[in-house]
Protein backbone atom coordinates (compact mmCIF):
# COMPACT_ATOMS: atom_id res chain seq x y z
CA UNK A 1 0.00 0.00 0.00
CA UNK A 2 1.27 3.44 -0.89
CA UNK A 3 2.28 5.61 2.05
CA UNK A 4 1.21 9.25 2.19
CA UNK A 5 4.24 11.45 2.71
CA UNK A 6 2.13 14.36 3.87
CA UNK A 7 0.12 13.65 6.99
CA UNK A 8 -2.97 15.80 7.63
CA UNK A 9 -2.13 19.39 8.63
CA UNK A 10 1.61 18.96 7.93
CA UNK A 11 1.63 20.21 4.34
CA UNK A 12 3.00 23.73 4.81
CA UNK A 13 6.50 22.83 3.65
CA UNK A 14 5.08 21.45 0.40
CA UNK A 15 3.19 24.66 -0.32
CA UNK A 16 6.12 26.84 0.63
CA UNK A 17 8.15 24.96 -1.96
CA UNK A 18 5.34 25.39 -4.48
CA UNK A 19 5.26 29.13 -3.93
CA UNK A 20 9.04 29.33 -4.33
CA UNK A 21 8.79 27.66 -7.74
CA UNK A 22 6.57 30.41 -9.11
CA UNK A 23 8.93 32.80 -10.86
CA UNK A 24 6.42 35.28 -12.27
CA UNK A 25 5.87 38.55 -10.41
CA UNK A 26 2.85 38.47 -8.12
CA UNK A 27 0.90 40.84 -10.37
CA UNK A 28 1.14 38.39 -13.27
CA UNK A 29 -0.41 35.34 -11.67
CA UNK A 30 -3.31 34.27 -9.50
CA UNK A 31 -1.86 33.05 -6.17
CA UNK A 32 -4.94 31.18 -5.02
CA UNK A 33 -6.70 28.29 -6.71
CA UNK A 34 -10.34 29.38 -6.81
CA UNK A 35 -12.39 26.22 -7.25
CA UNK A 36 -15.61 28.22 -6.81
CA UNK A 37 -15.04 29.53 -10.34
CA UNK A 38 -14.63 26.04 -11.78
CA UNK A 39 -17.79 24.43 -13.23
CA UNK A 40 -16.15 21.01 -12.81
CA UNK A 41 -15.07 21.26 -9.20
CA UNK A 42 -17.67 23.55 -7.71
CA UNK A 43 -20.91 21.64 -7.30
CA UNK A 44 -23.27 24.41 -8.28
CA UNK A 45 -25.55 21.84 -9.85
CA UNK A 46 -26.07 20.08 -6.53
CA UNK A 47 -28.82 20.81 -4.04
CA UNK A 48 -26.73 21.53 -0.96
CA UNK A 49 -27.77 20.46 2.53
CA UNK A 50 -29.31 23.40 4.34
CA UNK A 51 -28.62 24.08 8.00
CA UNK A 52 -31.30 25.09 10.46
CA UNK A 53 -29.47 27.28 12.90
CA UNK A 54 -30.77 29.60 15.62
CA UNK A 55 -30.35 33.33 15.58
CA UNK A 56 -28.29 35.00 18.28
CA UNK A 57 -31.48 35.95 20.09
CA UNK A 58 -32.78 32.37 19.92
CA UNK A 59 -29.53 30.84 21.11
CA UNK A 60 -29.31 29.95 24.76
CA UNK A 61 -25.67 30.96 24.78
CA UNK A 62 -24.56 27.43 25.53
CA UNK A 63 -21.84 25.96 23.41
CA UNK A 64 -19.75 29.14 23.61
CA UNK A 65 -20.65 30.47 20.17
CA UNK A 66 -17.96 32.96 19.29
CA UNK A 67 -17.36 35.55 16.60
CA UNK A 68 -13.94 34.08 15.99
CA UNK A 69 -12.25 30.73 16.16
CA UNK A 70 -11.66 31.15 19.87
CA UNK A 71 -12.16 28.45 22.44
CA UNK A 72 -9.45 26.38 20.87
CA UNK A 73 -8.16 24.87 24.06
CA UNK A 74 -11.60 23.57 24.95
CA UNK A 75 -12.48 22.21 21.53
CA UNK A 76 -9.13 21.01 20.32
CA UNK A 77 -8.95 18.24 22.90
CA UNK A 78 -12.55 17.14 22.47
CA UNK A 79 -12.93 13.39 22.30
CA UNK A 80 -14.10 12.00 18.99
CA UNK A 81 -17.76 11.13 18.94
CA UNK A 82 -18.60 7.54 18.07
CA UNK A 83 -19.17 7.04 14.37
CA UNK A 84 -22.15 5.22 12.97
CA UNK A 85 -21.24 1.98 11.17
CA UNK A 86 -20.37 2.62 7.55
CA UNK A 87 -22.73 1.18 4.98
CA UNK A 88 -19.54 0.01 3.25
CA UNK A 89 -18.05 -1.83 6.21
CA UNK A 90 -14.56 -0.70 7.17
CA UNK A 91 -14.24 1.53 4.12
CA UNK A 92 -13.36 5.08 5.32
CA UNK A 93 -15.23 6.52 2.33
CA UNK A 94 -19.00 6.80 1.78
CA UNK A 95 -18.83 4.80 -1.45
CA UNK A 96 -17.13 1.84 -3.09
CA UNK A 97 -14.21 3.38 -4.90
CA UNK A 98 -13.73 2.99 -8.64
CA UNK A 99 -10.02 3.57 -9.23
CA UNK A 100 -10.52 4.45 -12.91
CA UNK A 101 -12.98 7.17 -11.94
CA UNK A 102 -10.56 8.38 -9.26
CA UNK A 103 -7.82 8.75 -11.89
CA UNK A 104 -10.16 10.67 -14.18
CA UNK A 105 -11.19 13.07 -11.41
CA UNK A 106 -7.54 13.61 -10.44
CA UNK A 107 -6.58 14.46 -14.02
CA UNK A 108 -9.49 16.87 -14.33
CA UNK A 109 -8.41 18.57 -11.12
CA UNK A 110 -4.79 18.85 -12.26
CA UNK A 111 -5.87 20.38 -15.57
CA UNK A 112 -8.11 22.88 -13.81
CA UNK A 113 -5.39 23.74 -11.28
CA UNK A 114 -2.84 24.25 -14.06
CA UNK A 115 -5.22 26.60 -15.85
CA UNK A 116 -5.13 28.90 -12.82
CA UNK A 117 -1.70 28.26 -11.28
CA UNK A 118 0.64 27.22 -14.06
CA UNK A 119 3.77 27.78 -11.98
CA UNK A 120 2.70 25.22 -9.38
CA UNK A 121 1.20 22.68 -11.77
CA UNK A 122 4.21 20.37 -12.07
CA UNK A 123 4.75 20.18 -8.31
CA UNK A 124 1.08 19.58 -7.62
CA UNK A 125 0.97 16.83 -10.26
CA UNK A 126 4.01 15.11 -8.79
CA UNK A 127 2.59 15.33 -5.29
CA UNK A 128 -0.83 13.98 -6.22
CA UNK A 129 0.78 11.08 -8.07
CA UNK A 130 2.83 10.05 -5.02
CA UNK A 131 0.08 10.60 -2.44
CA UNK A 132 -3.52 9.41 -2.37
CA UNK A 133 -5.19 12.69 -1.52
CA UNK A 134 -8.60 11.08 -1.24
CA UNK A 135 -7.34 9.03 1.69
CA UNK A 136 -5.49 12.09 3.02
CA UNK A 137 -8.69 14.15 2.95
CA UNK A 138 -10.66 11.36 4.62
CA UNK A 139 -7.98 11.15 7.33
CA UNK A 140 -8.06 14.93 7.78
CA UNK A 141 -11.82 14.78 8.33
CA UNK A 142 -11.35 12.04 10.92
CA UNK A 143 -8.80 14.10 12.88
CA UNK A 144 -11.73 16.36 13.79
CA UNK A 145 -13.78 13.52 15.27
CA UNK A 146 -15.95 13.28 12.16
CA UNK A 147 -16.97 10.11 10.33
CA UNK A 148 -15.41 10.23 6.87
CA UNK A 149 -17.77 7.47 5.67
CA UNK A 150 -20.68 9.88 6.15
CA UNK A 151 -21.25 12.40 3.34
CA UNK A 152 -22.41 15.06 5.79
CA UNK A 153 -19.01 14.94 7.52
CA UNK A 154 -17.20 16.12 4.40
CA UNK A 155 -19.73 18.91 3.94
CA UNK A 156 -19.38 19.89 7.61
CA UNK A 157 -15.61 20.10 7.22
CA UNK A 158 -16.02 22.16 4.05
CA UNK A 159 -18.50 24.57 5.64
CA UNK A 160 -16.32 25.00 8.73
CA UNK A 161 -13.14 25.61 6.75
CA UNK A 162 -14.96 28.02 4.44
CA UNK A 163 -16.33 29.95 7.41
CA UNK A 164 -12.82 30.36 8.80
CA UNK A 165 -11.50 31.56 5.43
CA UNK A 166 -14.37 33.97 4.75
CA UNK A 167 -14.03 35.51 8.20
CA UNK A 168 -10.22 35.21 8.33
CA UNK A 169 -10.31 33.23 11.56
CA UNK A 170 -8.35 30.19 12.79
CA UNK A 171 -9.59 26.84 11.58
CA UNK A 172 -12.50 25.52 13.69
CA UNK A 173 -11.83 23.23 16.61
CA UNK A 174 -12.86 19.58 16.56
CA UNK A 175 -15.85 20.44 18.75
CA UNK A 176 -16.98 23.14 16.34
CA UNK A 177 -16.67 20.86 13.30
CA UNK A 178 -18.73 18.26 15.15
CA UNK A 179 -21.35 20.89 15.97
CA UNK A 180 -21.74 21.70 12.26
CA UNK A 181 -22.03 17.99 11.43
CA UNK A 182 -24.81 17.61 14.00
CA UNK A 183 -26.63 20.60 12.54
CA UNK A 184 -26.44 19.06 9.08
CA UNK A 185 -27.64 15.69 10.32
CA UNK A 186 -30.55 17.22 12.21
CA UNK A 187 -31.51 19.44 9.29
CA UNK A 188 -31.30 16.92 6.47
CA UNK A 189 -31.78 13.48 8.01
CA UNK A 190 -34.67 12.46 5.74
CA UNK A 191 -34.39 14.80 2.79
CA UNK A 192 -30.75 15.38 1.92
CA UNK A 193 -29.87 14.77 -1.69
CA UNK A 194 -26.56 13.43 -0.44
CA UNK A 195 -28.34 10.45 1.10
CA UNK A 196 -30.06 9.69 -2.19
CA UNK A 197 -26.95 9.72 -4.36
CA UNK A 198 -25.89 6.50 -6.03
CA UNK A 199 -22.34 5.17 -5.70
CA UNK A 200 -20.90 7.03 -8.71
CA UNK A 201 -22.52 10.30 -7.66
CA UNK A 202 -21.11 9.92 -4.16
CA UNK A 203 -17.62 9.27 -5.46
CA UNK A 204 -17.73 12.26 -7.78
CA UNK A 205 -19.02 14.56 -5.06
CA UNK A 206 -16.44 13.46 -2.47
CA UNK A 207 -13.41 13.33 -4.73
CA UNK A 208 -14.18 16.46 -6.75
CA UNK A 209 -14.43 18.33 -3.46
CA UNK A 210 -11.54 16.61 -1.65
CA UNK A 211 -8.75 17.97 -3.88
CA UNK A 212 -9.68 21.67 -3.84
CA UNK A 213 -10.69 21.47 -0.19
CA UNK A 214 -7.26 20.15 0.78
CA UNK A 215 -5.29 22.67 -1.26
CA UNK A 216 -7.56 25.53 -0.22
CA UNK A 217 -6.96 24.71 3.45
CA UNK A 218 -3.22 24.35 2.91
CA UNK A 219 -2.92 27.69 1.14
CA UNK A 220 -4.98 29.38 3.83
CA UNK A 221 -2.75 28.05 6.60
CA UNK A 222 0.35 29.08 4.66
CA UNK A 223 -0.86 32.64 4.05
CA UNK A 224 -1.89 32.96 7.71
CA UNK A 225 1.58 31.85 8.75
CA UNK A 226 3.14 34.39 6.37
CA UNK A 227 0.71 37.14 7.37
CA UNK A 228 -0.13 37.73 3.71
CA UNK A 229 -3.18 39.96 4.06
CA UNK A 230 -3.73 40.49 0.34
CA UNK A 231 -3.97 36.79 -0.47
CA UNK A 232 -6.05 36.10 2.63
CA UNK A 233 -8.49 38.80 1.53
CA UNK A 234 -8.67 37.25 -1.92
CA UNK A 235 -9.47 33.85 -0.44
CA UNK A 236 -12.02 35.36 1.93
CA UNK A 237 -13.89 37.06 -0.88
CA UNK A 238 -13.95 33.92 -3.02
CA UNK A 239 -15.27 31.80 -0.14
CA UNK A 240 -17.95 34.32 0.80
CA UNK A 241 -19.22 34.77 -2.76
CA UNK A 242 -18.94 31.09 -3.65
CA UNK A 243 -20.94 29.93 -0.65
CA UNK A 244 -23.85 32.21 -1.39
CA UNK A 245 -24.75 29.50 -3.93
CA UNK A 246 -25.00 27.01 -1.09
CA UNK A 247 -27.39 29.24 0.81
CA UNK A 248 -24.76 30.21 3.39
CA UNK A 249 -23.84 33.82 4.08
CA UNK A 250 -20.69 32.94 5.98
CA UNK A 251 -20.18 36.45 7.32
CA UNK A 252 -23.63 36.50 8.90
CA UNK A 253 -22.81 33.50 11.12
CA UNK A 254 -20.96 32.92 14.36
CA UNK A 255 -19.38 29.55 15.05
CA UNK A 256 -19.36 27.85 18.42
CA UNK A 257 -19.28 24.36 19.89
CA UNK A 258 -22.88 23.74 18.81
CA UNK A 259 -22.23 24.84 15.24
CA UNK A 260 -23.42 27.97 13.46
CA UNK A 261 -25.55 30.69 15.01
CA UNK A 262 -27.13 33.36 12.81
CA UNK A 263 -26.17 36.92 13.78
Amino acid sequence: MQTNRFAPHTYLSFLALGSALVLQPASAWVPVYNFYSSPTFYHNQTTYPQIKYPSGAESSGKGSASSGGAGKAKGQNAESKPSAPSRFGNNPLPYVRDRALSSKIREEFLADYASQLRGEAALVRKTTQSNDFIEVMAATVRTQGLDSSNMNSLVAYWYGQSWAIANQQPMPTAKQFQGIAEQLQNSTSQSSKLDKMNNVERQKFFEQLAYPLFFQGAKYELFRKEGNKDYLAQMAGAAQEGHKKTGLNLRSLRLGDNGFVRL
